[in-house]
């Protein structure tokens, strides 16, 4: 019988396990030192999801600042732009991350393991794919949105890698960082409700953006790539499916991608109310992209409830 079981009724039994001197053994004695108030500040899950967000967001566009100035020095006249900044954001969002996480978190990265990821990555960029096809196809067929023309196949390749890289690292920034964290400290239904909310607010500062739009984002959006994770508990079939909502969007059918005009393969014009076509934000800001993408992530949670994938707020 342990010390516990054995002990007389009335008398106190403890968590931790003196030695025969009475003495604590190294590993409580850490635990029952009080922490220092900086340590107890920065663990606070506010503060610890800014610093994590800051250090990976920060590094990253730093290493990419340097790596674009770099290759100017060495090819004068070569004219950079944006889009330019794709790889290296792509390469410096993932290690920054995994180093973070390593370093400070000391936990391994298993949201972003390889094996498998290649699977979920292709299941992601499938559902993106067809999600926003059947989006457009319902407003070409209720003539918010009008196909007018098209441009030549070489238009489906500039925006490959830009796409990637910046879903990639919203994914690493929202559901990596902010979601997860988020979830750690209030469950799951407290982060899905917060980031999703927050996801949408950070795009009223593209072109065109209104609140309406905002709110469509954080439902479309928000709630279906958050499901995803939860779905999951990885990165890679969130980062498909953006990837996939972003490129069929503006590279295969031309339409503005959250605000931004992207030139495509089709040329199309919007026509009709707002509300159906999405107006100048783009067709993510319309009721079509709401009430689909909303209801797969309502669809996906539920998978992700029924096999017991979310965390409560106490555990």
């Amino acid at each position: 019988m342990t010390d516990e079981l054995s002990a007389q009724p009335g008398e106190e039994t403890s968590d931790t396990n003196p030695d025969q001197s009475g003495k604590l053994d190294p590993s409580e004695q850490e635990k029952a030192k009080p922490r220092s108030i900086l340590k107890r500040v920065v663990t606070f899950p506010v503060i610890s999801i800014a610093l994590a967000f800051s250090f990976v967001l920060g590094l990253t566009m730093t290493w990419t600042s340097l790596i674009m100035f770099i290759v100017s020095l060495f090819v004068p006249g070569l004219h950079l732009t944006q889009d330019s900044a794709a790889l290296p954001i792509l390469l410096g969002g993932y290690f920054f991350y995994w180093f973070y996480a390593r370093v400070f978190e000391k936990r391994t990265v298993s949201e972003l393991s390889w094996p498998g990821c290649l699977s979920e990555l292709a299941r992601g960029l499938l559902l993106g794919f067809w999600l926003f096809t059947l989006i457009m196809v319902c407003q070409i067929t209720f003539g918010s949105i009008r196909i007018t023309g098209r441009n030549e196949w070489t238009s489906l390749l500039p925006m490959i890698l830009p796409f990637i890289a910046f879903a990639f690292m919203e994914e690493i920034l929202m559901r990596g960082i902010i979601f997860r964290m988020l979830e750690q400290w209030r469950g799951t239904t407290s982060a899905v409700v917060f980031s999703s909310l927050l996801f949408g607010l950070i795009h009223l500062g593209n072109d065109h953006a209104t609140l309406f739009s905002a709110l469509a984002i954080s439902i479309e959006a928000g709630l279906l790539l958050a499901a995803a994770f939860v779905l999951t508990r990885r990165l890679w079939l969130a980062t498909g499916i953006h990837i996939a909502w972003n490129y069929t969007q503006g590279t295969i059918f031309g339409a503005n991608t959250s605000g931004c005009p992207v030139k495509g393969l089709l040329i199309t014009q919007t026509d009709g109310p707002a509300l159906l076509s999405g107006g100048d934000f783009g067709p993510e800001a319309s009721l079509f992209a709401i009430v689909i993408g909303g209801l797969l992530g309502v669809i996906l949670l539920r998978i992700a409830v029924q096999h017991g994938k979310t965390i409560s707020k106490n555990q």
